[in-house]
């Protein structure tokens, strides 16, 4: 098992016990993951954030559930998912993404983060410069080709690009 997992299986196991102090040590883990899939899932940071809340109390109160060598970070991804399902139907508002949920190591982890954080980083890109990722790295036209399909100069293209990742870039991070 994965290092990440092997610790939120610890503080699960520890939350169990009554060790409320595990609770904070689970958050710091898993709290920016499960915080980015709720965004995902809801479409709004405030619904994500008081969703979150509702997650951590509904593990205290469930956490008896939790088989000792279960996937704990799966566990708590499918509360984020099946929370996150009942907000969208109580507040009238439609799923509008699908997550990987095979989530088993740091890396799925981080991978699926990374995947979120530039979906929302290229949402907040002007319509030119989605175009210019489009045909850059899902078309694969080089610089010259898009400065044709733009109409032009390649020295421009090549700079709109340029800058067009280093936004991106700074979106990311």
């Amino acid at each position: 098992m994965d290092e990440l997992v092997i610790k939120v299986n610890r503080n699960l196991l520890r939350i169990a016990k009554g060790n409320i102090k595990s609770l904070n040590d689970l958050y710091i883990l898993t709290g920016r993951i499960l915080f980015v899939m709720a965004k995902k899932y809801l479409c709004d940071a405030n619904y994500a954030e008081d969703l979150l809340s509702d997650v951590y109390l509904k593990v205290v109160r469930k956490v008896d559930s939790f088989k000792k060598g279960y996937n704990g970070l799966n566990w708590l991804i499918k509360i984020v998912k099946n929370e996150a399902i009942n907000y969208n139907i109580k507040y009238g508002r439609r799923k509008t993404v699908e997550l990987n949920e095979n989530i088993h190591s740091a890396q799925d982890v981080e991978d699926s983060l990374s995947r979120l954080l530039v979906e929302e980083a290229l949402q907040n890109l002007d319509e030119e410069e989605k175009h210019l990722i489009y045909l850059k790295y899902w078309e694969g036209y080089t610089v010259r080709e898009i400065s044709q399909e733009t109409g032009c100069a390649v020295t421009t293209t090549y700079d709109k690009i340029r800058n067009t990742l280093k936004k991106l870039k700074k979106l990311v991070k």
